[in-house]
C-alpha cells in the first residue's frame, strides 16, 4: 500500500498484512500546498507503482486516482480501479475547487478501468451528469458490515429509551441539535454519543452538555470496531443524521445505519432517498424531515409503539451484509 500521510501519522507495520509505504503529503500549511499535495504524491508514488509487481491498482480517492492515472501512463497494462466512495466534486465546498478538480475527475472516470460507488443514488447521479463509456464496468459496493449471528434479545424498551449516536460527530452530523433535543427528553429517552471528533469540538460539546444541565446525555470515547456488537446490546435505538449541505451527504452511504441494523436496532435518520428506502420501506426505523424536538420525539414514539425492531429479521440483516453483497458482486464478474 502506498499511503499519502497528511497528518504525520505513524504507521504501525504490524497493523497490516502487507507492506505499507508512507509518503508525507503537506495539505495543511497553505491552500496551494493542499491543492498540489496529490500531484506531489503522484510524482513520488506513480513510478514506484509502475515498476512494481502489480497488475491492479485500487485508488481510494480522487487524489489517489491522479497517482493511478500517472502509473497507467507509464505502464498501460495496469488495471486501475477508481473507488469513488465519496462524491468528490459534489462534496467540495467552493465553486473554485469544483472548477479546478472537475477536469481531473472527468479524466479519472474515463481513464480508470473500473469504477466503484458506495451507494446506488451516487452511481445514478454520476452516470447522468458525466460523460464516459457506459460499457465500462461500474459497481455499487455498499458499506455493509459482516454478518453476525442473531443479536441478543434486548426485550421491550422501557423509559427512558436508550439511544446511541455512534461514530464521528461534528456540526455536519447535527451534534449540537441532538444534544439540545435530548436534554429536553429527560425521563423519556437517554442519549450516549460514542465516537470521535476534533478535540476542540469534543470539548465544546461536553461543555454544551454541562450548560444544558442534562442528566441523560453523555459524551463517551470511541471503541474499537470489533467491540461494537457488544456495545450496542446496551441500547434500543441508533441515531444517524447527516446535514444536507452537499450531494455526498444527501446520497449518504451510512455504514453506521447498517451496523445498527446488523445488531437488531431500529434507526432514527433523515428522510433522504437512500435512507427512506432502507428504514421506512422496511419499517425498521423512522426518518425525520427536520431535526427538531417534536420530530425526534415522534420518531422515538413511532418506533416503540409499532415495535419496529421486530421487523429486523435475519433475512433483512443478511440482505445488508457484506457476505450477501460479495455473492452478487462476484456473480456480476462471472466469478461465481
Amino acid at each position: 500500500m502506498y499511503h499519502g500521510n497528511t497528518d504525520g501519522e505513524v504507521i504501525e507495520e504490524d497493523d497490516y498484512p502487507f507492506p505499507v509505504h508512507s509518503i508525507p503529503v503537506d495539505i495543511n500549511s497553505s491552500k496551494l500546498k493542499s491543492f498540489l499535495g496529490p500531484f506531489l504524491f503522484a510524482r513520488k508514488a506513480a513510478p514506484l507503482i509502475a515498476l512494481g509487481p502489480f497488475d491492479t491498482v485500487l485508488c481510494l480517492t480522487l487524489g489517489a486516482a491522479v497517482t493511478g492515472m500517472q502509473a497507467k501512463k507509464r505502464r498501460p497494462a495496469l488495471s486501475i480501479i477508481f473507488d469513488n466512495n465519496e462524491m468528490h466534486i459534489e462534496s467540495m465546498g467552493t465553486k473554485l475547487k469544483q472548477t479546478l478538480w472537475r477536469p481531473l475527475y472527468r479524466k479519472a472516470i474515463n481513464v480508470c478501468d473500473f469504477i466503484i460507488h458506495a451507494e446506488v443514488n451516487r452511481k445514478n447521479y454520476i452516470e447522468n451528469h458525466y460523460s464516459y463509456d457506459k460499457n465500462k464496468p461500474v459497481f455499487v459496493l455498499e458499506n455493509f458490515p459482516n454478518y453476525i449471528g442473531q443479536p441478543s434479545d434486548r426485550g421491550e424498551p422501557k423509559e427512558p429509551v436508550r439511544i446511541i449516536y455512534l461514530g464521528g460527530f461534528g456540526g455536519n452530523r447535527f451534534t449540537e441539535e441532538i444534544v439540545d433535543i435530548f436534554s429536553q427528553l429527560d425521563g423519556v429517552a437517554s442519549l450516549d454519543i460514542v465516537g470521535f471528533g476534533k478535540p476542540s469540538y469534543v470539548e465544546a460539546i461536553k461543555q454544551r452538555v454541562c450548560d444544558t444541565g442534562s442528566r441523560n446525555v453523555r459524551i463517551l470515547p470511541p471503541v474499537p470496531y470489533r467491540e461494537i456488537p457488544n456495545l450496542l446490546t446496551s441500547y434500543d435505538i441508533g441515531v444517524a443524521l447527516y446535514r444536507n449541505t452537499n450531494l455526498n451527504n444527501y446520497y449518504c452511504a451510512p455504514n453506521k445505519v447498517y451496523d445498527y441494523l446488523m445488531n437488531g436496532m431500529p434507526v432514527i435518520s433523515n428522510n433522504y432517498p437512500g435512507l427512506v428506502n432502507i428504514l421506512e420501506k422496511n419499517l425498521v426505523g423512522a426518518c425525520v424531515e427536520d431535526v427538531t424536538l417534536p420530530a425526534v420525539k415522534k420518531a422515538i414514539g413511532q418506533i416503540v409503539d409499532e415495535k419496529r425492531w421486530q421487523n429486523i429479521t435475519d433475512d433483512l440483516r443478511r440482505r445488508y451484509s457484506w457476505e450477501e453483497q460479495e455473492i452478487s458482486y462476484l456473480k456480476s464478474l462471472g466469478l461465481s
